[in-house]
């Protein structure tokens, strides 16, 4: 075996060994529900938050859409600009809409071209492999034992053994899991069964004193942990039927029902109403343009833009709305310029955006040169120093927000899955 294959069993083994095997209880967790949203396949910053537009004089423009001089600030949080794009979804109307809520991250220095490890990076705030997902540890830290803590649908979705990843792609799969003894629902709308209810009863019984004996006979922790995930997955109906109490009637009518990252976070909304979920990572792909950059990027972040947009207007309506963060990344940028397609290549030049409970908005971290270069920041005050300043990267970003997220301290996020000492404590997300 690998030496690093041995060192990532061995933390997955100690992770489930400091999880609780209690039976979850509903009222456990209190925080907020986190919204992890990939833009998959590497996004162009200076198209969106830190933008960077042309002059009439550029012989290699950075951005053919529009001039320095179009750049926007947003009206309710004028320190925050944007590309002035959008047709189908304006970026204006999200901008100004969340922009007193917002936080940018710019000149963050993704340290790869490589879209895997970038992900990875994004996601787990470590390069190499080894550590969960952000959505994953916090999930697995409030409540372990909750058979849809972590719905892991794109992204980053390493768990390393720290909770279940679940992935949901319809509302009717939902329904069919939460009762495998239902075969249909009749004209009455009475369930029918494949068993009758008393056999299934004990049927449900056997097996659970079965996966007793086997867990008390086991000594070695991956194994009692793959046990109790089984087991999970099997005795945990009556916890999920309570989602569908909240899953909304229209989620697979809904006009806007193809924006993957609404209408998994109406499915998220839902798991955290029932007591059931505490993190989401959601992908939107197609960022990858190395061709036609501009007939296809400005579509993407639209779709970001405008899913974000609805899902914190479902947030709201479902009584939530101060009780979400949403944490927008991708693995790295694009270069600055066009290629001989007219399309941008990998950049490790990258940004990032959040907003929800607890986050100062109006606020930009974190500065780039006017082609699109990442610039040392002094830890302490954040600002540009590029004599002794420090290179901000995706590590820096997740270390400030574990302590946001008040896990820091937690042996899963501070002994197991511990980010780097090394790694300067920055004051990013406040």
């Amino acid at each position: 075996m690998k030496r690093r294959n041995f060192l990532q069993l061995v933390s997955a083994a100690t992770a489930a060994a400091l999880l609780p095997t209690n039976t979850y209880a509903a009222d456990e967790y209190t925080g907020p529900l986190y919204i992890f949203v990939h833009a998959d396949g590497g996004w162009d910053p200076t198209s969106l938050c830190d933008p960077k537009g042309h002059e009439d004089t550029d012989a290699d423009p950075m951005n053919k859409q529009f001039k320095v001089s179009e750049i926007k600030q947003s009206s309710s949080g004028p320190n925050i600009s944007y590309a002035p794009l959008g047709v189908e979804y304006k970026f204006q109307t999200f901008f100004d809409k969340y922009g007193q809520d917002l936080l940018i991250i710019n000149g963050i220095n993704s340290q790869t071209n490589g879209h895997e490890s970038g992900e990875r990076y994004a996601g787990s705030g470590q390069l190499a492999p080894g550590l969960p997902s952000l959505a994953a540890l916090v999930a697995g830290i409030h409540l372990p034992s909750s058979p849809m803590a972590y719905l892991g649908n794109g992204g980053y979705r390493r768990t390393e053994g720290v909770t279940a990843a679940t992935r949901i792609d319809n509302a009717t799969r939902l329904g069919e899991i939460s009762v495998p003894n239902r075969i249909r629902v009749d004209s009455n709308g009475n369930d029918v069964n494949f068993h009758a209810s008393s056999d299934f009863d004990r049927m449900q019984t056997k097996r659970n004193e079965r996966l007793a004996r086997l867990r008390s006979n086991q000594s070695l922790d991956n194994v009692f942990d793959s046990l109790n995930q089984f087991d999970l997955t099997h005795a945990s109906a009556a916890d999920l039927k309570k989602i569908n109490e909240f899953v909304p009637a229209d989620i697979n009518t809904h006009a806007k029902r193809r924006n993957t990252i609404f209408t998994q976070g109406r499915l998220a909304i839902a798991g955290y109403r029932a007591g059931l979920t505490v993190s989401l990572s959601v992908r939107m792909g197609g960022f990858d343009t190395h061709g036609n950059h501009d007939g296809n990027h400005d579509k993407r972040l639209q779709d970001v833009l405008e899913g974000v947009d609805l899902l914190m207007d479902e947030a709201k309506a479902n009584g939530i709305g101060n009780d979400i963060v949403i944490v927008i990344e991708s693995e790295f940028g694009r270069t600055p310029g066009y290629n001989n397609s007219n399309g941008k290549d990998h950049w490790t030049t990258t940004s990032m955006m959040m907003m929800g409970k607890g986050i100062t908005g109006n606020r930009v971290v974190g500065q780039t040169t006017e082609r699109h270069k990442y610039m040392k920041l002094n830890p302490d005050t954040l600002a540009v120093d590029e004599e002794n300043g420090v290179t901000m990267t995706f590590a820096h970003v997740h270390k400030s927000l574990r302590t946001h997220m008040g896990i820091s301290e937690h042996t899963l996020a501070n002994e197991v899955f511990r980010i780097p000492s090394s790694v300067e404590n920055m004051p990013i997300v406040i």
